[in-house]
């Protein structure tokens, strides 16, 4: 109940909203780190972290996901899935997620400078330029500002700004 604590939460130091990026993504790491690799391990660890006990284990579960690789996933975790269903209010369904994902992907190795390139036993790699890493600054949750790059009117802009205060 800081509030010079609180001031770093998802809704500023007097909300009553209390999920705390830093926290989470805290208890995303610890999933992954003490969980070794093991799915279940880890999913149980980041849902007993407590807090957004629902995103957390789901967000680490996602980035042990991406790096088991799909295909070499349990079929507990694969044999469910539906990849013709259009996801709610939108015109995808997973295969179409996938592939534009995919091509978003190759777009950015590109754009950074990198290439996609076949190994030896034709596969394809990823190479991907050492780049310094340059922080952004820093933006309260609780003050945005609008998205940069955007193509939005003064008087739209003027309207999210309005929305979000």
């Amino acid at each position: 109940m800081n509030p010079d604590y609180r001031k770093f939460s998802c809704s500023g130091p007097h909300g009553k909203f209390d999920i705390d990026a830093k926290l989470n993504g805290a208890y995303i790491v610890i999933g992954l780190l003490y969980g070794n690799g093991d799915i279940e391990k880890t999913l149980e660890i980041s849902t007993r972290c407590g807090q957004d006990s629902d995103c957390n284990p789901s967000n680490a579960a996602g980035i042990l996901f991406t790096s088991i690789g799909f295909s070499n996933l349990p079929a507990q975790y694969i044999s469910a899935l539906n990849d013709t269903t259009k996801f709610s209010h939108t015109a995808y369904d997973l295969k179409a997620v996938v592939n534009v994902c995919e091509k978003l992907a190759r777009q950015v190795v590109k754009k950074v400078g990198g290439r996609i390139a076949r190994n030896k036993k034709g596969e394809e790699e990823f190479i991907i330029p050492y780049q310094r890493p340059r922080p952004n600054k820093l933006v309260q949750a609780w003050n945005p500002e609008p998205a940069k790059g955007n193509n939005y009117t003064q008087e739209e802009k003027a309207k999210i700004i309005k929305l979000t205060n």
